[in-house]
């Protein structure tokens, strides 16, 4: 049964309108996260094979226990850079969702203080009739 206050049928479509978009958001923000970390783990995953192989050619070219440090070293460097790197790429993938997050649920805050409009037209309205 739809209310007869076009005021209250009014805040009831803006609230379900805006509680629609908020929640469709989210879903959305959710699937964009999945993808950039995905992005992010591949990239992980690929960083640690080069540093696996590169360990495996370290090892059968050098002989020589101080250039093998040193060799070692460098690797570490370059690869701890990466991951690093990777690191603050995963940081913001993650303040950007919090922030999609943050904007979504103002927007059910809204929604919410549209349902408690209707609902209280709704009642003054059954009040002025009895």
């Amino acid at each position: 049964m739809t209310h007869q206050n076009p005021n209250v049928r009014n805040k009831v479509h803006e609230a379900s309108r805006t509680t629609f978009d908020a929640l469709q958001g989210m879903a959305e923000n959710t699937i964009n996260i999945w993808r950039q970390m995905g992005d992010v783990q591949r990239k992980s995953y690929s960083a640690a094979v080069e540093a696996s192989q590169a360990q495996l050619e370290l090892m059968g070219k050098t002989n020589a226990p101080r250039k093998y440090a040193s060799a070692q070293a460098d690797l570490v460097e370059d690869y701890g850079e990466k991951y690093v790197a990777n690191i603050n790429e995963t940081v913001e993938v993650m303040s950007q969702a919090w922030q999609g997050y943050a904007e979504r649920i103002e927007e059910l805050r809204a929604a919410t203080g549209d349902m408690q409009d209707a609902v209280s037209i709704a009642a003054q309205d059954n009040n002025k009739r009895q």
